[in-house]
């Protein structure tokens, strides 16, 4: 699954909902700075971390496998 997920992905899902690093952290409860570690492609968020990020994505309604590379 890394080899699908770069940081360009998590970047544009997150542009997509309109949101900031700093909203999206607080949505899914980490650090700031993870997701720019994400976007900068220095680590991979782990499955819970996917899996959460679908469900923003559900619920936002924005198709998760579009974003897949």
């Amino acid at each position: 699954m890394k080899n699908l997920i770069s940081g360009e992905f998590i970047r544009d899902i997150r542009k997509d909902l309109l949101l900031s690093r700093r909203e999206l952290s607080k949505i899914l409860k980490i650090h700031e700075n993870t997701i720019y570690l994400w976007e900068s492609g220095k680590v991979y968020p782990s499955f819970k971390y996917l899996r959460e990020v679908k469900e923003l994505c559900k619920k936002n309604n924005l198709k998760f496998e579009n974003y897949l590379k």
